[in-house]
Formats: structure tokens, sequence, C-alpha cells
């Protein structure tokens, strides 16, 4: 395993960290003697014979904690610091060994956790592979300090058998600041490198949540050492260069942050904010995040060149969004209450900050974004042919050269649910909305929407608990207006695996508090359908296909609704679920609905008939295919660029 300059990965792992906690202000580093941490050793010695950091040898890893410690109480006086990183305290790192070496630093540790102290522990590990197989001096040392560490980053750079350094620095990089930033930012009001004089104000100080010690683990694969002294000098020049060429660290922490582009896109991902300074600015925003001024729908992303990239929120949805915040050329800054904790999966974030000041945006590219905007909104009315949105004709007419045949991709689908629940929902209601399909779907028909408040479990992104966590928000906007006529509506909107994964939320005895107006809308599907666009997929891979991945099902859910005593009605078609849906909307019974109706009188059995369905708890069945959603997908992203170039001509 070797970099592409001839270093063994151990040496270039090492030089980076090294080099990136030079460029992050470290001044002091205190090393104890060990094989395993050899690579570190003598990367912070080739350091020190450069005058870029003071290096302090002691044998004894408590000893070497402690005097960390006392490094860094004192390290807050005028001494010299870096672009991008908070002044005040500086990180001390201690290094040392795998095994018990390690568990020596914890009364350190406790300490700097008490005192709010930037200690780190930088400690050496055998490739994680090893734990349990017996290899000497192989513990779990991640977890030794969950306790007291602030934060725990883990870099594995030097166990994989790669040179591709020129991207996996970016890796080793980010996790440094990251600690870094948690070790030194928090617990005080300080100034976050200030943009502008008017900055250094401190009214516009950053105030972080929380400081102290940290523990980054790094194991080591053979070879431990170089070749010889030149190596070793190569691997800190070719570090220094892969870094940011001003010299600062890979990303920056700012407190305002300035972008002059003309040509901004904003990234509005899971809870993101309003943000005032981008209201101006195109955005591609998932339902979850606040309604945007100028919306921009995710498909036309593959016809815009933005010159650089503002993130809000922790975006998780759609695949073009994350290639392009991995995109090495253009810049990108991400605003977060929070700067210890900002979403950069990629690695690629040149800056975090609070708040942010912005040129005025192109007129010319505000008009190209909504016209991409425009042609993809198009796109997917015109696939899943709902009626209600007026399509010109000059869009409306089959295209020769689309990507797929019309007539393939008119059924109603979970996509066609998503649409149809869209436009039923109002001003004053709120939207929660399952993990996998249905929250993709929704962003694809125009989510979110001005007025209705958006709920969706897109943290871990699971789809456990959705049932009970739609009732708990229903429960909740309900107890707020208890002197309203009626109760504040409430729409929920799942897949059928989703809807089953948690059917027993639909337990609510008569006895306790319950919504009496919540909708509940099942896109019932069979089956696993987010998989067929996916990899698995595929049609190589079909025999395999329903079985593991699909997971087939023929569960009755109007027997489930019946057996907790919720009403339930299904919608064979899309005009019958757009009939029940506007039906519910208008406060109608939805037996009054003219669509195809289950759980009439004349159908229920006796138990049934004894017992009158709850409407305060509505599940509308809507039974979906998914045998085209492959298709359909990916003949959307062609179907915008057709659509674009017709509109253009």
């Amino acid at each position: 395993m070797s970099s592409s300059g001839g270093a063994p990965a151990s040496i270039m792992t090492a030089a980076i960290i090294v080099d990136e906690l030079i460029r992050c202000g470290v001044q002091d580093v205190v090393v104890c003697p060990g094989s395993r941490s050899a690579p570190l050793a003598l990367a912070f010695s080739e350091a020190a014979a450069r005058g870029e950091i003071t290096l302090h040898m002691r044998t004894d890893e408590r000893t070497a904690a402690f005097l960390a410690l006392g490094l860094a109480q004192a390290a807050g006086g005028p001494r010299r610091s870096r672009p991008g990183i908070p002044g005040g305290h500086h990180v001390v790192p201690v290094v040392m060994t795998s095994g018990s070496a390690v568990a020596h630093c914890a009364p350190a540790m406790v300490e700097a956790q008490m005192s709010h102290l930037p200690l780190m522990v930088l400690s050496a590990n055998r490739p994680w592979s090893l734990w349990g197989t017996g290899a000497n001096q192989t513990v779990d040392q991640r977890s030794a300090f969950r306790d007291t560490a602030v934060r725990t980053e883990g870099i594995d750079t030097a166990t994989r058998r790669s040179d591709a350094w020129h991207v996996m620095h970016r890796e080793v990089r980010a996790a440094v600041d990251r600690a870094v930033v948690a070790a030194t930012a928090a617990g005080v009001r300080m100034q976050v490198q200030a943009a502008t004089p008017e900055d250094a104000h401190p009214a516009n100080a950053v105030e972080l949540p929380f400081r102290g010690p940290v523990h980054i683990d790094v194991p080591f694969d053979n070879p431990l050492v170089p070749t010889d002294d030149d190596q070793l000098r190569e691997a800190a020049q070719s570090a220094y260069r892969l870094g940011r060429p001003d010299g600062g660290s890979w990303t920056r922490f700012v407190g305002r942050a300035t972008v002059s582009s003309p040509r901004v896109l904003h990234i509005a991902g899971h809870n993101a904010p309003h943000v005032d300074a981008l209201g101006g600015v195109p955005t591609i925003t998932e339902p979850t995040a606040a309604a945007p001024d100028v919306p921009i729908h995710p498909l036309a992303l593959s016809l815009l060149s933005p010159d650089h990239v503002v993130v809000t929120g922790c975006p998780t949805l759609h695949r073009d969004v994350s290639k392009l915040l991995a995109r090495p050329d253009i810049p990108i800054t991400v605003i977060a209450e929070n700067p210890g904790d900002y979403p950069d999966v990629a690695h690629m974030a040149g800056e975090v900050a609070t708040t942010i000041d912005l040129a005025p945006q192109s007129r010319q590219w505000v008009d190209h974004c909504q016209s991409v905007d425009q042609a993809a909104a198009y796109a997917v009315r015109e696939v899943i042919l709902l009626d209600d949105l007026a399509v010109p004709s000059e869009v409306s007419e089959p295209v020769e050269d689309s990507p797929a045949e019309p007539s393939t991709l008119h059924r109603m689908t979970g996509l066609t649910v998503a649409a149809a629940v869209a436009d039923s929902v109002h001003v004053g209601d709120a939207l929660v909305v399952g993990a996998s399909n249905p929250v993709r779907d929704l962003s694809f028909v125009g989510a979110p929407f001005d007025g209705v408040e958006m709920y969706s479990n897109r943290g871990a992104s699971g789809i456990d608990g959705f049932l009970s966590t739609a009732i708990g928000v229903a429960l909740s906007r309900q107890a707020a207006e208890p002197d309203s006529v009626s109760a504040p509506r409430t729409v929920a909107l799942a897949g059928d695996l989703t809807f089953l994964h948690d059917a027993t939320g639909l337990n609510v005895a008569a006895s306790e508090p319950r919504p009496s107006n919540l909708l509940i809308v099942v896109a019932n599907d069979q089956g696993g359908g987010i998989f067929e666009a996916l990899e698995p997929g595929k049609p190589e891979l079909r025999s395999h296909f329903e079985r593991v991945m699909a997971t087939h099902h023929e569960v009755n859910i109007k027997s489930i609704c019946d057996a907790f005593g919720m009403a339930y009605r299904k919608a064979d078609t899309a005009e019958d679920l757009v009939t029940l849906l506007e039906s519910h909307a208008e406060g109608m019974p939805l037996n009054d609905a003219g669509a195809t109706l289950s759980g009439s009188g004349d159908q229920r059995d006796q138990a049934d008939e004894r017992r009158e369905p709850y409407e305060g708890i509505t599940v509308i069945e809507a039974v979906c295919d998914r045998a085209h959603r492959r298709q359909t997908v990916e003949s959307l992203e062609g179907r915008v660029a057709v659509l674009y170039r017709r509109q253009a001509q």
C-alpha cells in the first residue's frame, strides 16, 4: 500500500494528519514511543525539525497526557494562529501506541472534560479488522473515552489498499478539523475568523455548545516506517501540497461567510431553516426544509452549473445532490447553527459558517434555473398524467426523442399518489412523510409547500415507527388548538412496508387521547418499491430481486384497520384517490366520495357491525404498481432535458 509518491500508506496518513494539525494551529505535541505509533512519531519529529511544531517526548502515557493537559491550559496566550481556526485555545495532542497505553490517558481526559480543556488523544491502533482475532495489543480503542471525549474520530486510510491520496486526504483532514473545532470552539463566546472588520464586533461572536477533550484513533498497517529519511521528507511535502494552497485548514470555521459569486445554488436539506440572506438564491429543497423563495426541482440539477454551492440542513435524498457536493471544482459553504456538527459526507466543505453575505445573483442565472425547474415540473406531471395541472400543449405532446414511450408510463404509481396528496393539502395542514419512496416522490412533486408543516424521520431515515410518529404529530397539533371547532388536519403518506412496520401504532384505545383529524394514505405496491430504481433492481438481478429485495407480500391492509377499529377506504385508480382526498380536505364523509370503497356495511362481518370504525383516523389504501418504477425514474431526467430544449427553441 503505497502513496502516489512511493511512501507507505501509514507514512502518508501520518504526514497528512500532522500537516492538518499544524494548519489548525497546533504548536505542541507530546509523543510516547511505540512501534504502532511510529508513523506519527516520525511525522511529528520531521515537522519539529522544520521548526513547525514543538515536540515533547515522554515514556509514560499518564505523565504525557497530563503534560499535554498543562500545555493546553496555558495555550490561550498571545501565540500564533492559523487561518480559519478559533483563537484563544489550542489543541495539544498526546500520541501513543495501541493497547493499554491508551487507557493511561483516562485520568487526564477526565480532568480535561471537567475543565473543558482541548486535550487530544491521538492513538495508534492495529487494523480494525484484527479485533477479536487474538492479534497482540489489539483492543477496541475507539470507545475508550466514550464518556469523556466530546468527539471521537477514526481515520482508517492507512489500512486501505489504495494510493488515491488526492481523494483520501480530504477524509483525513475533515476528521482532524472536526476534532479540533470540537475541542477548542465551544462553551464560551469567541470570535471565529472575522471575515471583515465589522465581524470582529463582540455581537458577531459565535457561541458553540461544547468544548473539551477529543480522541482520534488511527489504525496503521505494515509497513510502519519509510525506507529512509528522504521518503519521510517527501511524504511531508506531498501532504502539504495536497492541502489548501493558502496554508489554512481544509475546512475553515468562520462566523460569517462572504460569497461573491453571482451563480450560487442553495441545497436545503432535512430540517433546513429559512435563511433570509438566501432568499433570492435558486434552491433545491428537501420536503422537510423551509419552503424556499426560488424553488428548483431536484431533477433540474443535471442541467445546472453553479459557481458556488451553499448547504443548509442535512441533504439526505438525492444522489445527484451528493455527486454535486463531492465535486472538487465547486466551492462549498455550509451554514450550520453548530459549527461542530455539520453535514459534509464527501469532505469537500471549504468553510462552515453561522451566517452568510451574498453578492446579488445574476438575473440570467436565476432565469435559467427557473426555466429548467419548469421543464422538470412539467416532465413529472406529464409522466403521472394528473390533469389538475394545466400543462402547455407545446410541452405535453409526445416527443420523438423521449427516452421512454409515454404509453408505458401511464399507470398509478407511488409518484401518482404523492402528486395527489400534494395537490390535496391546504395551508394550515401538516404532512407527515414516510422514508423510502414517499419522501422522494414528494420532492419530485413540489414539496415543501408554503403554509404546510412538513415532518419526516430523516435523521436516521428508518421506516419504523411511522404511524406512531404521525399520531404524535396530530395529537400535538390538536392539543395546541383546544378551542378550535375542528382539529387541525394532519395527512400522513407512507409506503406499504412502512405502514406494516408500525401497524400496532394504530392500537390506540378509546380511553386514550386520539387524533380526530388524521388521514393516513398508504401507497401499496406490495413490496419495497424503492429498490426497483436502485442497483439491486437492475434487469441482470431480477431472478433474486423479488424475494430478497422487494419482499413481496399480500397483507390485507383493510383487515389491519378493522382489527384496530380504524376507518378504511380503498382507491384502485388515481381518479378514486383524488376524489377521496378532496372529500377529506373539504371535511366531507369519505363514503360519499363516489370512489371505490371498502368497509361499507355490506362488506363488514358481524364483529365490524358491533363496533363502528373510528373516523378520526382514516386510512386510504392506494393500490399502486411498481413494475415500471425503474423505467419511470430513468425516463424523467431525459424527459427534463427534452422539454427544456423545446422551451429554449
